[in-house]
């Protein structure tokens, strides 16, 4: 592990440790359960206005989940959840209603659950080794068993958790126990392995490194070799990018956003056992962590909110004791399921977030002159949101206002920012 590496993971750990300590203030409002934090231009954490507000748990009337593992939002903006103890799919609207309820004799572990536009859903289920396929009205089309083409791997095994489609709706999977990557499954004929997409690489220590340089290759062939990180869950956009996240020791890249040819497009990161992940409305990430925390990044990476955190007993608003699954609708609210509580946690944006979210949508859009206003709004309520000077050099670059750009480039102070100005590399930091 590099010096670098070990300082982010000490810093974030001082950061849990600030957060956490906020839990047990007793008579705290539930405004106050917890804090929100950004990343300055050097990569710090720094306190910023609230991104989202705990609003309370979603109102299920009689209904009671035993373990759910996994969250969804479909059509017309109904709730899927993945009931995993009850061994059932259920489908509810955005105010808790029960709308449907889909269950199988040969459901047995129902962890992870996808949705297509028509309303088809998409299974894992660990214990029965299927991905079970349900039609619009719930009844089962297609199985998926574990592939016996010699390309998948003898010992390969195949014990679906989690799963995503794609706009064609081939199924990528993560089975546990298998670290060669999402394994991905032809929509058209059930149990056609079109192969392995995207595998995490083992890290090597610089001792392990520096043996394989001066040992035999007798000596070599001992060495125990070194297995990645099993993938632990995944989300694809629109665009069908893949984006996964992994937990475990020495993971410098916990959160990754795949092109078609499986290279992440993101810088390295750290995030402490990151559990889920879903697609905001602009291009943006939600990540959530098996400790509660959540984290709201921009498409390119950049840490826009890190906010919620662990409930250790004191049942506050707005904590989560084990999360499993995150959801955002079309007006960025954001669902959090509760594997432990068996609850949904509910969080509405602020104005502050609201504002970065125009902004966002704005630049997106390629509207980069309308955004500087917005971007100026920002930094007026937070001076020391560096995201927002970013994002006003990027509109003055773009209007060929070079002078400016730099201006606002400089005040993040980030270690290292690239952009090709009258063709040439220019580095600030």
């Amino acid at each position: 592990m590099n010096i670098k590496h070990l300082f982010k993971k000490l810093m974030f750990g001082l950061l849990i440790f600030m957060v956490n300590s906020v839990t047990f203030l007793s008579t705290a409002s539930a405004k106050d359960a917890y804090k929100t934090y950004t990343q300055d231009g050097y990569g710090q954490y720094v306190e910023t206005q609230a991104g989202y507000n705990a609003i309370g748990t979603l109102d299920m009337g009689d209904i009671k989940l035993n373990g759910p593992g996994d969250l969804k939002i479909g059509p017309e903006d109904n709730l899927y959840i993945a009931d995993t103890g009850n061994r059932r799919i259920l489908i509810m609207s955005l105010s808790g209603e029960l709308i449907a309820e889909v269950t199988h004799e040969e459901l047995m572990y129902p962890s992870g659950i996808a949705v297509s536009p028509e309303g088809k859903i998409f299974v894992a289920d660990e214990r029965a080794s299927k991905v079970f396929v349900f039609d619009e009205n719930h009844q089962i089309e297609s199985v998926f068993e574990r592939p016996e083409t010699p390309s998948f791997g003898k010992n390969a095994t195949f014990y679906p958790l989690k799963l995503a489609i794609d706009s064609r709706e081939n199924i990528y999977v993560i089975s546990r126990g298998n670290n060669n990557g999402l394994i991905m499954l032809n929509a058209d004929v059930p149990g056609s392995f079109l192969g392995y997409f995207a595998p995490n690489t083992a890290r090597e220590s610089l001792l392990t490194k520096f043996r394989k340089v001066i040992f035999t290759d007798d000596q070599r062939d001992r060495m125990l070799s070194t297995v990645p990180n099993s993938i632990t869950n995944l989300s694809i956009d629109q665009q069908n990018l893949v984006y996964t996240v992994t937990t475990g020791k020495n993971v410098n890249e916990s959160l990754k956003k795949m092109n078609m040819g499986g290279r992440n497009l993101l810088d390295p990161n750290y995030l402490e056992y990151p559990s889920a992940l879903t697609m905001g409305n602009y291009d943006n990430i939600y990540v959530l962590s098996e400790n509660g925390y959540i984290y709201e990044y921009s498409s390119e990476g950049n840490l826009l909110f890190l906010f919620s955190g662990p409930d250790v007993g004191y049942q506050r608003e707005g904590l989560t004791s084990r999360g499993s699954a995150i959801a955002v609708d079309d007006h960025d609210r954001v669902y959090v399921l509760d594997q432990q509580k068996g609850a949904i946690h509910l969080f509405e944006k602020t104005e502050f977030a609201d504002k970065l979210h125009q902004a966002l949508d704005l630049y997106r859009d390629g509207k980069y002159t309308e955004s500087k206003a917005l971007w100026e709004e920002i930094l007026a309520l937070n001076s020391q949101f560096d995201f927002a000077n970013l994002g006003l050099a990027e509109a003055f670059y773009r209007e060929n206002n070079y002078d400016d750009a730099l201006t606002f480039l400089e005040n993040p102070k980030p270690k290292k920012v690239i952009l090709t100005l009258f063709g040439k590399f220019v580095m600030f930091g």
